[in-house]
Formats: C-alpha cells, sequence, structure tokens
C-alpha cells in the first residue's frame, strides 16, 4: 500500500518515480497474490503482459500510420513509468479484472483531466492509476465482495 501512494505522489508532484518502485510493487503484488491464492498462476501473467504489450504496440502503430511516420509512444505520448506501474499490476490481477481495470481506470482518468482543465497537458498517469488501485485494495479487504482476486463479479452482472 505504501509503495502505492509513493508512487502516487511522486508521479502527481514531479512528474517522475523512483525506478525501483515499480519492481519492488510488482515482488510485493506477485506475494500478495501468492499469499491469497495459495499458488501462482503464471498464465495470468503471462496473458496480462500479452494483452498490454499487444495494446501499446497497436497505440505505437496508430500514431505511426497517423504520424506517417515510426512514432515512439514512449518519447512524447507515454512515459515508462506507466508501462512499468501495468507490469506491476500484471502480478496480481487475474486476466478479466486487469483488463477492466486498465479500461475503466484510463477512462476515468481521462474524464477527471479533462474536467479538471489542467495547465499542464501531461498527465500523471501512473500516479493516478495507483490511487485508484490502491482504493480498490483498500475497499476489496473492507469488503470482501469487492475482492480483486475475484473474478465471479463478471458471471453476476452477464446473469
Amino acid at each position: 500500500m505504501m509503495l502505492l501512494l509513493l508512487i502516487f505522489k511522486q508521479d502527481v508532484k514531479d512528474r517522475m518515480v523512483w525506478v525501483w518502485a515499480f519492481p519492488l510493487l510488482a515482488v510485493a503484488l506477485a506475494w500478495l497474490n501468492y499469499r491469497e491464492q495459495h499458488i501462482y498462476d503464471f498464465r495470468q501473467l503471462a496473458v496480462n503482459l500479452i494483452f498490454l504489450f499487444v495494446q501499446l504496440g497497436l497505440v505505437s502503430l496508430y500514431f505511426s500510420i497517423k504520424n506517417k511516420t515510426w512514432t515512439n509512444i514512449t518519447s512524447e505520448l507515454l512515459g515508462w513509468g506507466d508501462i512499468l506501474f501495468l507490469c506491476a499490476l500484471a502480478f496480481y490481477l487475474p486476466v478479466v479484472n486487469f483488463i477492466v481495470f486498465y479500461l475503466s481506470s484510463l477512462l476515468l482518468i481521462l474524464l477527471y483531466w479533462v474536467l479538471r482543465k489542467p495547465n499542464n497537458r501531461h498527465i500523471p498517469l501512473a500516479g493516478l492509476q495507483a490511487l485508484l488501485f490502491a482504493l480498490l485494495l483498500c475497499s476489496g479487504w473492507l469488503v470482501p465482495a469487492l475482492n480483486l482476486q475475484q473474478t465471479d463479479w463478471i458471471l453476476k452482472l452477464m446473469a
């Protein structure tokens, strides 16, 4: 929890995060996942990372086509901290929850940023996602039905 708050504070305040925070977060989340599930599913991690990198590749391809030249999305559009944070989350979340968190957090943060209309056009994505994830993690501890390790909510939603 402290790492998530550190990432939030540093990204929002300084627009940079200590690089060691992301591997530490990945290890902590993998350990938490193992502690809660009593087994670690590396297939889940692999699928999460494949989804993330395919999506990042498609975004890069889109901007390359749009700009008619190869566009490295990490040079202007997305920071390495944002990517490393999402990689760290891949160690904890089940695939469905990873995709839902990823997409919904992007939409919520974009909406927040548009409504806020800041002078700075750079969004502290990793920091704001860390805050959202911390709130969700705490809510899952307080209300077991909101546990981020559970995926049965999607089945209930579809029924």
